[in-house]
């Protein structure tokens, strides 16, 4: 998984470069922990739908767009701090910066990477805590 994490921004950039814009990929991904249970309409549960909501806030959208990144990750603060720093760096926990988000009924903060580039902070210095 680690592998994967560090090789998928650098593939879909040489997609990206060789590929016309309505082929493009660009992916932006949240992670949440929390129960999740099954009802008559799929899963859910508080996690699901933070992840949903973080994956829709502005903030998050736009500074992956602004940083021409090919992988967004946003993180919650349970996460962030039980998983990402634990990992021994073997996930990069320096390379996530710390955001405030604000959509529907839903504020939080929470911890963004920009996958592939290191330099992208400058550029949306605005969206990070701020």
């Amino acid at each position: 998984m680690i592998e994967c994490l560090d090789r998928l921004p650098y593939e879909l950039k040489s997609h990206n470069r060789t590929y016309s814009d309505a082929l493009k990929i660009q992916i932006r991904t949240a992670v949440d922990v929390g129960p999740v249970v099954s009802d008559e309409i799929g899963l859910t549960g508080n996690a699901i739908i933070r992840a949903a909501r973080f994956l829709d806030a502005p903030e998050f959208k736009q500074s992956v767009g602004e940083a021409h990144v090919s992988v967004g990750i946003l993180a919650s603060n349970f996460v962030y701090y039980n998983a990402i720093m634990q990992s021994n760096d073997l996930i990069g926990a320096d390379s996530y910066r710390q955001i405030r988000l604000k959509v529907k009924e839903t504020s939080a903060t929470a911890w963004m990477r920009l996958a592939g580039s290191y330099l992208v902070w400058r550029c949306i210095s605005r969206n990070v805590l701020s």
